[in-house]
Order: structure tokens, then sequence, then C-alpha cells
């Protein structure tokens, strides 16, 4: 909600930690020329040894309370904006060992295997979304399916 700038600056310094903490912070990327024209969510689809599956979910920011979404706001901003992107490719086994290993419950049922799923919805202007009757449809887009080792799933 502040600018960066140098007088702005050395105004709030004594205050960051706070701010950042509750996740007040914005880059001012959504007010860009050329703001985002599309919506993303990612799950993660986790296989288990005995061939069972349990769906992952990101905590939902609409489905929060407004003090614990300012405190996870930067958690969604990294796996949904940041993760959905192919740029960070590079951090997808990172992201699903972190999920298979948060998500083993039962040592003789381990996750085999994650899938990285994204879910996107264009967002039309104003004047084309006003002609539908229903809202956006989700494009179901397969990022990666990581199959799991032994050591992903010991906890440091």
């Amino acid at each position: 909600m502040f600018n960066t700038h140098p007088y702005m600056n050395n105004a709030v310094h004594m205050f960051w930690g706070y701010y950042h903490y509750l996740g007040l912070d914005q880059d001012f990327g959504v007010f860009a020329p050329g703001p985002r024209n599309s919506n993303c969510h990612m799950v993660a689809l986790i296989t288990y040894k005995d061939g069972s599956t349990k769906l992952w979910m990101n905590p939902r920011m609409e489905r929060m309370d407004h003090l614990t979404r300012m405190q996870k706001e930067r958690y969604r901003k990294f796996f949904e904006d940041n993760m959905a992107s192919i740029v960070y490719g590079a951090l997808w086994p990172d992201i699903n060992a972190y999920i298979a290993r948060t998500n083993n419950d039962d040592p003789d049922n381990p996750p085999v295997s994650v899938t990285l799923l994204k879910f996107t919805a264009v967002v039309l202007p104003p004047e084309q979304g006003l002609k539908l009757k229903n809202g956006p449809h989700f494009i179901k887009e397969t990022l990666q399916t990581y199959y799991v080792r032994p050591e992903d799933l010991v906890r440091k």
C-alpha cells in the first residue's frame, strides 16, 4: 500500500516488519498498464501406494476471514501467481516434494506421486463480460507429475 519512495521509506522503516508480516505490502503490479486477464488456481492430486488419491488445495483467500487473509496473502501470491507460470517450473519438484511430505500421514501408505494441476479462467473486459449468461469457464492444464522419492518424505 506504500509506494517505494525514499521519503516514504524513511517514514515507515520502523513499521515495515509489522506491515510485511500482516501481508499488507503491494507491488502495484495489479494496476499496471496491462493487468492480468486471467485468474489461476492450482491444486495437487496426490496418489498413494494403495492407489487412493487425495486433492490438495492451497488455502483459498475467499474462504478465510479478513485477519487470516491478510496474513496468508503472500502465500497465495507465491503459489498461484508465481508458481503457476512456466517461468518457475524449476521449483515445481520442490513444491511437489513439500506437498507429498506434508500429506504423508500413514507410513504404510505413503504418497507415490503428486500431480500439479492449474485451472485458468479468462477474465473478459466489462463490455464483453456483461453479455455472458454464466461466468468464465476454467481450462485445466497438467503442469507436472512428480514421482515421490523416499528422501522427499523425510521431515527436516
